[in-house]
């Protein structure tokens, strides 16, 4: 069994072996099995999943819809089930659609999501969401020809077309009181994402860093600009 220390709190991460190929890991109080060609949960992932996991479930009479882009194994889309949220889960890897499936089987929350391929927001286009979660590619090279996995970390030329993509769009896609929760790596210039958040009408803010030896992650959530100005009053 190992334990990791993350982010000021100790998680377990206890494995399992379900056969010569798959291991069952436990992220919190989910188990999720991990898949190939699908992007593993790593330290990108926990800083989300750490901070989600603070949420409130939502009220049986509330009906609260979440998007999770990028979804790979669906743990952030099965915690956010947990959670009480209608989720829909994205992703450009066709091999992600059968691992959430299965991780959501596995943690019994497969009537709460929707599993849909496509890139960022196409598959969801009209749809409007209260709290859209996004830990995006940011690495500024191409993805290998039939790698599904390397999607997972492609950000494209100078690694910010996702990032800068997602914050475009985001805006359209929120309900009046949505919020986007969303991974930064110091390697994309967090101040050039913070301007494009003030440009779009997102009020953006970090909440919490984590620092390794070659990068800092961040974790940044938004709101409208017109909901953050309305509430202060």
């Amino acid at each position: 069994m190992q334990s990791k220390k993350l982010f000021g709190q100790d998680r377990e991460v206890k494995q399992s072996s379900q056969s010569e190929n798959e291991k069952l890991i436990k992220i919190g109080d989910l188990k999720i099995l991990p898949c190939k060609q699908v992007y593993k949960p790593s330290d990108d992932t926990f800083l989300i999943f750490d901070y989600l996991s603070s949420l409130k479930p939502s009220l049986k009479n509330e009906q609260r819809k979440a998007l999770d882009l990028g979804t790979g194994t669906g743990v952030i889309a099965v915690l956010l089930a947990k959670k009480g949220f209608t989720v829909t889960a994205t992703d450009i890897n066709p091999k992600s659609g059968n691992c959430l499936k299965l991780n959501a089987s596995i943690n019994k929350v497969a009537r709460k999501i929707t599993f849909k391929l496509g890139n960022l927001f196409e598959p969801v286009k009209k749809e409007k969401f209260d709290l859209i979660t996004f830990n995006p590619p940011y690495l500024p090279i191409k993805p290998n020809k039939g790698d599904y996995l390397s999607l997972a970390w492609s950000g494209g030329c100078g690694g910010r077309e996702i990032i800068d993509t997602f914050l475009e769009k985001a805006p359209s896609y929120l309900r009046k009181k949505g919020k986007i929760v969303f991974v930064h790596s110091s390697l994309n210039n967090l101040e050039k994402t913070l301007e494009i958040c003030k440009k779009v009408g997102i009020k953006c803010k970090v909440l919490r860093e984590k620092k390794f030896f070659f990068e800092t992650l961040y974790l940044i959530t938004g709101k409208p600009e017109m909901e953050v100005t309305l509430s202060k009053h």
